[in-house]
């Protein structure tokens, strides 16, 4: 489990403006607005602004600044998740019942059917701060795209690095 704090860190890195305001509006729901005009010192229709699809690219880092003062890496990696295609996690130590099991070469994986199922689940126990729930959806997410059925023998252990597309 103690992989995922990384992995979250990693994912969240790459954020663009629209996971920022995802994150944003799940934290705060329909009071996003009022809460990033508070945040960032604006008036709420500018807040509102920030947070449309035609959001001033001049303020992108002022957006994705809010979105970690909202949810934290934790929030932003979630929407990523959310919005992946493909999953590159290259390496990954596995074991079986704490055994450890060595390495397997995962690669990227395409983000359909159970694949993206255990990604939603790893986005939802991310933003309700279970990293222990996020981690086994996440190994799940791994395995199931490695060999599907696998994620119910091998459990991830560590990974090599995270890259997820778009």
């Amino acid at each position: 489990m103690t992989y995922i704090a990384s992995v979250v860190q990693h994912i969240a890195q790459g954020a663009r403006v629209d996971h920022a305001q995802a994150a944003i509006r799940t934290v705060h729901g329909k009071h996003a607005s009022r809460w990033l005009a508070a945040q960032a010192g604006i008036s709420p229709r500018t807040a509102r602004r920030w947070l449309s699809s035609a959001a001033p690219t001049g303020r992108t880092r002022a957006i994705l600044d809010a979105a970690a003062t909202a949810g934290g890496a934790t929030g932003l990696a979630a929407q990523r998740l959310r919005t992946a295609e493909t999953i590159d996690v290259g390496t990954v130590a596995v074991s079986y019942d704490g055994d450890d099991e060595g390495n397997r070469r995962v690669g990227e994986i395409t983000v359909e059917g159970d694949v993206a199922n255990y990604l939603i689940t790893t986005a939802r126990d991310l933003e309700a701060h279970n990293l222990e729930g996020a981690a086994d959806a996440f190994s799940n997410a791994i395995m199931s795209g490695y060999d599907p059925g696998l994620e119910d023998t091998l459990q991830v252990e560590a990974v090599e690095f995270v890259d997820v597309s778009p």
